[in-house]
């Protein structure tokens, strides 16, 4: 009975919110699959099995999952869509982007009929956890606490100044978006 009564009180908080959508422009957008560029207003909605419920420019009203979109802005915010999750754009920059996993399908059921046959492939790591995007690859790295030193010790191999920041705790995981944006200078 109580998942229900979330649903219907989120749905009514989205739609009532339509008549503003409709008049004002937010510039929020998303980046479908194939790469269609669609504007409207867009809200996430909260907790781990996050969906995107998007009202587009032509007041139509369409929900997604992040197998839907390669990526999307609410209040110039960015998400991408990476992986069956989705991760909110932290810090960009010409050398890496960091990004944060704000949803974790990890257990989310593959069904073939009624049956289980397995789960859906997600990213290691969990919801809030760190991932850095270098401009040289496709994929993202999870940054932890554990590898936090090593990582950044090896990705600030040309800056002697900045790797001695790390080594000696003066550059720490708590400061990941720091030791990112000084990475991207």
């Amino acid at each position: 009975m109580r998942q229900p009564i979330k649903v219907i009180f989120f749905l009514i908080y989205f739609f009532s919110n339509q008549t503003t959508a409709q008049t004002t422009s937010s510039g929020d957008y998303i980046v479908t699959t194939g790469n269609e560029n669609v504007e409207g207003v867009g809200k996430l909605s909260p907790g781990e099995k996050g969906k995107l419920f998007f009202l587009s420019s032509e007041n139509k009203r369409k929900v997604y999952t992040p197998t839907g979109i390669k990526s999307f802005s609410i209040d110039s915010i960015n998400y991408i869509s990476y992986c069956n999750d989705f991760y909110e754009e932290l810090s960009a920059g010409p050398k890496a982007k960091l990004y944060k996993k704000i949803t974790d399908y990890s257990d989310e059921k593959i069904y073939n009929g009624v049956e289980v046959v397995g789960f859906v492939k997600t990213t290691e790591g969990k919801r809030g956890d760190f991932y850095l995007l270098p401009a040289t690859l496709t994929q993202l790295d999870l940054i932890t606490k554990k590898n936090f030193r090593d990582y950044f010790s090896k990705l600030f191999n040309t800056n002697d100044s900045l790797i001695s920041k790390v080594k000696n705790g003066n550059l720490e995981y708590s400061q990941i978006k720091k030791a990112v944006e000084l990475y991207n200078e």
